[in-house]
């Protein structure tokens, strides 16, 4: 019996991201992939994408940051590997990027708190960790595995919330509606604060 996947304390249980696979875009209004967009531009700047790089998009849910990066990636395109716990996940990822259609897009089921099943392990330059901080069971760790995987002179690009409001809309609401009830959980809050550091 295989074990189920581990999600950060207080998230919904692993069928909740399984059925968001298919509708993450339209159930994000697709703000993961904006926000790395805009970004982008900037982070090439100081880290251009060439046909010999070997780009990671770690914990990938569908592809959002793979999608981002389609427009800037030069020809012959770079290798692509596409990781996520979810196996739905992995499917919706692999539908969106067919291995017909993206010959260097490989799609693959793997923990983002232990990445020595990552083809090409340490010889990453890019590495993509796009809004799923705090979805990890442990994002210290995450960020190690993270640090190992870099190429010499590799980048890794994390980005995650400074403010998440749908959280703080649940709140608001639940204090006039219901003060005494438990606050809506936020994982691994502590990671929206400038200066936290990792265990």
């Amino acid at each position: 019996m295989s074990t189920p996947p581990k999600f950060a304390p207080g998230l919904p249980a692993p069928t909740f991201f399984s059925s968001l696979a298919t509708s993450y875009t339209r159930q994000t209004a697709n703000t993961t992939h904006t926000a790395l967009s805009l970004s982008l531009p900037d982070i090439l700047a100081l880290h251009p994408i060439t046909p010999s790089s070997i780009i990671h998009d770690n914990a990938a849910g569908p592809g959002t940051a793979t999608t981002a990066l389609l427009p800037h990636l030069p020809s012959p395109p770079p290798s692509i590997l596409l990781t996520d716990l979810t196996p739905a996940m992995v499917s919706a990822a692999a539908d969106t990027f067919p291995p017909s259609t993206y010959r260097s897009i490989t799609t693959l089921q793997l923990d983002s708190v232990d990445l020595s099943g990552l083809p090409r392990n340490g010889e990453i330059t890019h590495s993509f960790l796009n809004f799923s901080l705090s979805t990890i069971s442990d994002p210290a760790k995450a960020l190690r595995e993270i640090h190992h995987s870099l190429a010499p002179g590799g980048i890794a690009v994390v980005t995650t919330w400074k403010r998440f409001a749908g959280v703080e809309i649940v709140r608001a609401t639940q204090r006039s509606v219901k003060p005494d009830s438990e606050p809506m959980p936020m994982p691994w809050e502590e990671f929206t604060r400038e200066g936290v550091r990792g265990r």
